[in-house]
């Protein structure tokens, strides 16, 4: 379970597609890499090709060194889509929460069970919150 459609959570379902686990990505927009698309259309990164890409999946080449946001949101989109990775977009995650053996997900569209593999796996590699920014602020324990 990965939650969040956008570069962390799609290079997070890669790495463990890569690895052999088949990971659910749920993002409440509707489209992968959705706050890269809102980003105003003359953007260009200021991080390089290299560095700002999945492990083992650069650029094509041809684009520049310092890509627009237009091939950023390709790329991203791209590996999403030549990896078959399972979407579920348009679903906010309220709630995270594990079991014995499995994670609960309470999303706005109802609950998800998503089960461990055996034998078990890391827990980290199960679920993912790869969201962004978040919406409140945080506060530090101190």
């Amino acid at each position: 379970m990965v939650i969040g459609a956008g570069q962390g959570g799609i290079a997070s379902a890669l790495a463990l597609n890569d690895r052999g686990v088949a990971a659910l990505v749920v993002d409440e927009a509707d489209q992968v890499a959705s706050r890269w698309q809102a980003r105003y259309d003359r953007l260009r990164l200021n991080t390089s090709r290299p560095n700002i890409t999945p492990a083992g999946r650069p650029y094509p080449k041809g684009h520049a060194e310092f890509p627009t946001r237009e091939q950023a949101v390709e790329h991203i989109r791209g590996h999403a889509r030549d990896a078959g990775l399972e979407l579920l977009l348009g679903t906010r995650v309220e709630r995270l929460s594990r079991g014995n053996g499995s994670w609960t997900v309470e999303t706005g569209n109802g609950e998800i069970e998503v089960c461990l593999r055996r034998p078990p796996i890391e827990p980290w590699a199960v679920a993912v919150a790869a969201s962004g920014r978040t919406r409140s602020k945080r506060r530090s324990a101190r």
